[in-house]
C-alpha cells in the first residue's frame, strides 16, 4: 500500500474506531526498557503531562466553538487513572478520532518503516490498485493495476475510512503481512496474504507542515517523484499536468508564456495535494480577472483573504480542469474558483474534500528518558470565494469521469482523453496515460 493524496477518507466506522484504540493500547510507548520502567513508575505524572500538552495545543484548533477544557475534561478522570501511559495515550487518541477530523490525530513513537509494495486510490466509490512495485511480494502474488480492493484485513476501504486504515497500517500497527481481498477486472475474486518489508524507523520525522500525506510519505519512505508536464496538443490546446503545487515559482511564469496565443488549456490537477496556496494564487492570476478572490484562509481567531496574484500574461482561452479523489487542499480551491467565476469546466471525480491545514507539534513526555508524542491537528481551513464548505464535501465536477478497472489494467487514461475532446484536441487514452506516469522514486 502506498500513501496517496488522501481525501483523508463507512464501513463500520464505530467498529474501526474501536480497533484503532485497542491498537494504541498495546503498541506501547517506550523506546527502551529503561524508558518503559520510567513510564510505569510515573504513570500518573506522564498521563497528566500528555493531557495538559494536548489541551494547550487545541487552543489553536480551527473550530472557534471547540472548548478544549470542556472536551478533554470529559475523559480527564479516565486518563489520569489509567494504569499506564500507553493506556492514557489510547484514551487521548480515541478522543481525537472522535472529532472525525482526518487532519487530527496522535502519533506515537514510530517503531518501524514499512513498505507494502503497492498503491491504491479511490475512484468513485471503489478503491483500485494503480501501481505495484516490481519485485515486491504483491507483484509476485499477482496484484496488478485495475484490481479492486474489497478488504484490508477485516475492513472494506472507502473514502470515509481510508485515512483511518493508513493511520493503523503505517503508524499504530505496521504489518509484516496483510490479508487483502481483491476483485479482478474480469470479476473473479481472490484473497491474498501479502508480505510487507519492515525496516528501522526513520530518524527524522517532520515536526511541522504538510498534513497527513506528507507525514505518511516521510514515515513509509514510499514517495514518488512527479514532474510537471507542459505539452502542446493539436487544435491550439495546451496540457498542463501539475501533480503538485510545490514547484519552482518560475514554472508558472514559463507556462504562462507557453499559453500565449493558444486556444485552450487543460489543467490536470489529479493527485495534487494542494500544498502551496501561493502557487494556486499565481495560477489563478493567469485564469481569473485581476482582483478576483480565490477564497480565504480561516483560522480559529482570524481570516485571511486569498486574492489572485496578477500575472503579466493573462490567458483568455477555454479552460478545463481535471480532478480526482486525490485532488486536495489549494488545488481543490483552484478548481472550485474556476467554477465560481464561470471560467471553465471541471472534469473527473469528486475531489478529496481535504482543505484543512494540519499543524504538527512534537512533545517529549517525561524528559530525556521519556518518549516522544506528536500531536497533529487542524489549525486553518480553506474556504472558496462563495463561502460554501469544501472540507468533507469536495468539488463536484461539471463533467463526471472516472477511470474504470479496465482502463487501469490496460494503462489507458480515458479521463484525460475526455478532457481533451471537450476542447477539440485529439488525445488517445493510451497516449494520455503516458503523460501521467511517475518519473521514478525519490
Amino acid at each position: 500500500m502506498h500513501p496517496v493524496a488522501v481525501p483523508l477518507f463507512s464501513c463500520s466506522s464505530r467498529a474501526l474506531s474501536g480497533w484503532l484504540v485497542s491498537s494504541v493500547l498495546w503498541i506501547g510507548l517506550a523506546h527502551s526498557s529503561a524508558a518503559g520502567l520510567l513510564a510505569q513508575a510515573n504513570a500518573d505524572a506522564l498521563s497528566r503531562e500528555m493531557l495538559q500538552a494536548i489541551k494547550e495545543d487545541f487552543r489553536s484548533y480551527v473550530d472557534p466553538a471547540f472548548d478544549p477544557d470542556a472536551y478533554f475534561g470529559q475523559i480527564e478522570q479516565q486518563v489520569l487513572s489509567a494504569p499506564s501511559p500507553s493506556q492514557a495515550f489510547g484514551l487521548l487518541a480515541q478522543a481525537l478520532l472522535n472529532l472525525k477530523d482526518p487532519h487530527t490525530f496522535l502519533l506515537p513513537p514510530i517503531r518501524a518503516e514499512v513498505r507494502y509494495g503497492w498503491r491504491m486510490v479511490v475512484a468513485g466509490d471503489t478503491c483500485y490498485v494503480v501501481a505495484v512495485d516490481p519485485g515486491s511480494d504483491a507483484a509476485k502474488q499477482g496484484l496488478a493495476p485495475g484490481d479492486a480492493i474489497l478488504a484490508l484485513g477485516r475492513y472494506k476501504p472507502t473514502r470515509e475510512n481510508l485515512w483511518q486504515l493508513y493511520y493503523v497500517y503505517y503508524f499504530l500497527q505496521p504489518q509484516q503481512s496483510m490479508r487483502v481481498g481483491v476483485r479482478k477486472p474480469d470479476g473473479s475474486t481472490q484473497s491474498l496474504n501479502i508480505q510487507a518489508v519492515l525496516g528501522k524507523a526513520p530518524e527524522n520525522v517532520p515536526a511541522s507542515g504538510g498534513g497527513f500525506l506528507s507525514m505518511l510519505s516521510a514515515a513509509a519512505q514510499e514517495r514518488r517523484t512527479w514532474e510537471p508536464v507542459v505539452r502542446e496538443l493539436d487544435g491550439g490546446a495546451v496540457l498542463w499536468r501539475l501533480p503538485s503545487l510545490l514547484v519552482n515559482k518560475n514554472h508558472v511564469r514559463e507556462t504562462a508564456k507557453t499559453l500565449e496565443g493558444k486556444k485552450s488549456l487543460i489543467l490536470d490537477l489529479r493527485g495534487n495535494a494542494g500544498e502551496d496556496v501561493e502557487t494556486a494564487q499565481a495560477i489563478a492570476g493567469l485564469l481569473l480577472d485581476k482582483g478576483a478572490k480565490l477564497g480565504e484562509l480561516k483560522e480559529r481567531k482570524r481570516s485571511q483573504p486569498l486574492a489572485v496574484i496578477p500575472s503579466s500574461v493573462a490567458f483568455p482561452g477555454e479552460v478545463v480542469v481535471v480532478v480526482d479523489s486525490q485532488t486536495a487542499g489549494a488545488a481543490e480551491l483552484l478548481a472550485r474558483a474556476v467554477q465560481i467565476h464561470k471560467r471553465g469546466k471541471v472534469v473527473g471525480d469528486v475531489t478529496a474534500g481535504s482543505v484543512r491545514r494540519s499543524r504538527v507539534v512534537r512533545h517529549t513526555i517525561g524528559g530525556e528518558q521519556g518518549f516522544t508524542m506528536m500531536v497533529v491537528f487542524s489549525d486553518a481551513e480553506l474556504v472558496p470565494a462563495d463561502g460554501q464548505k469544501l472540507e468533507g464535501v469536495g468539488v463536484k465536477p461539471d463533467e463526471p469521469a472516472i477511470l474504470a478497472a479496465e482502463d487501469l489494467a490496460a494503462g489507458r487514461d480515458s479521463v484525460l482523453a475526455k478532457a481533451a475532446s471537450l476542447v477539440g484536441a485529439k488525445l488517445k487514452a493510451e497516449e494520455a496515460s503516458a503523460l501521467a506516469a511517475p518519473r521514478g522514486d525519490d
